[in-house]
């Protein structure tokens, strides 16, 4: 009991049924609560004049308000959309230059990146180069070309 190593006690079978027949009624519980308050919420919205929600497979009734535009009316937005192409052409057109332009710059920075990878790769062989060269004149007795 108690010791670092030692298992936790199980619970026993008893136990485990209890906290499953709570969690069953808390459940319940749960599930009434949304009920009433589900029905409570859509009387009220009803009173307050809202329109109720058809049930399913009453879908027809949805849809009885909607008519079709009339010809007119579809041969207007045609005519706006042409005058709009114009405007529309010189903005893809300036899109695409800024895209252009954009993929330019991702290839000139993904160059420079991969030139700053290759400096500092060398600063660090030179650097290696170095502490190896002064570990060998350490090494031996200090010659003409080594400094001091």
């Amino acid at each position: 009991r108690g010791f670092i190593g030692s298992e936790p006690p199980k619970p026993s079978l008893d136990s485990q049924r209890e906290a499953l027949r709570v969690a069953g009624m808390a459940l319940r519980f749960l599930l009434v609560c949304f009920a009433l308050l589900l029905q409570a919420s859509s009387a009220g919205f009803a009173k307050a004049g809202g329109r109720q929600l058809p049930r399913v497979g009453h879908e027809q009734h949805l849809h009885k308000d909607l008519k079709d535009p009339s010809a007119d009316d579809l041969l207007a937005e045609t005519e706006e959309a042409e005058d709009n192409s114009g405007a529309c052409a010189k903005v893809s057109d300036g899109n695409r230059e800024l895209a252009s332009k954009l993929v330019q710059l991702e290839r000139q920075s993904a160059e420079q990146d991969t030139e700053l990878v290759r400096l500092k790769l060398a600063v660090r062989e030179l650097r290696e180069l170095a502490a190896a060269t002064n570990d060998a004149c350490d090494a031996t007795a200090r010659c003409q070309q080594c400094p001091a």
